[in-house]
């Protein structure tokens, strides 16, 4: 199945092998087109990964790609930590991000972290866009049913991307789940039409 997607003035044709009959194959496409992300090659195939979790580190880089925030090429280190486990490709963005108030990380034990390579949750993804977004909700509450498994640091976050439609929850249970290639290219895509 070849999609065909306009982005700006020119369209984008790629065919990816796993994502047939999957509802985020547009949104897909759309972030390939962009340069936000991509697809892996094997053999004369291209395959999307659709249900690859997503670390912290490689969604932040890509979201703040999807909102035009450029890494900042004058910062080679953070102040997290676990500035070590930050790989050289994807630093400038986390730096980045850390100086302008993108993500703060955690205190555990006594050190300030960021998780790099932890797999990133929904709720955390929410907290993240709608930062970038300035987006912070402190209107409607009751977005779905038992919004009180939602940390109180992520509800506005969460609020905030069910309000612009980003997320499409109905039960604040799945905001644990980890966030996947598919949920990624879905999210930004939403976020993308913002503009």
């Amino acid at each position: 199945m070849t999609v065909s997607v306009r982005i700006g003035d020119r369209m984008c044709e790629t065919v990816y092998r796993d994502m047939e009959d999957r509802e985020e194959y547009n949104a897909a496409v759309a972030m390939t087109a962009m340069g936000i992300m991509s697809g892996r090659q094997i053999g004369d195939d291209l395959y999307f990964e659709p249900d690859k979790t997503v670390t912290r580190a490689e969604f932040v880089a890509m979201a703040m790609k999807c909102v035009g925030i450029r890494a900042d090429s004058t910062l080679s280190s953070t102040y997290f930590d676990d500035d070590s486990e930050i790989s050289v490709s994807l630093k400038g963005y986390i730096a980045t991000a850390q100086k302008i108030g993108l993500v703060v990380g955690d205190f555990k034990d006594g050190r300030l972290l960021f998780s790099p390579d932890e797999e990133i949750t929904k709720y955390e993804a929410a907290k993240i866009l709608a930062n970038m977004l300035g987006a912070n909700d402190d209107g409607e509450k009751s977005v779905f049913a038992g919004d009180d498994d939602v940390p109180v640091w992520a509800r506005a976050g969460v609020y905030a991307m069910c309000s612009l439609g980003i997320y499409d929850i109905q039960d604040s249970s799945t905001l644990t789940d980890h966030v996947t290639r598919a949920d990624v290219a879905e999210f930004l895509y939403r976020l993308s039409k913002l503009k």
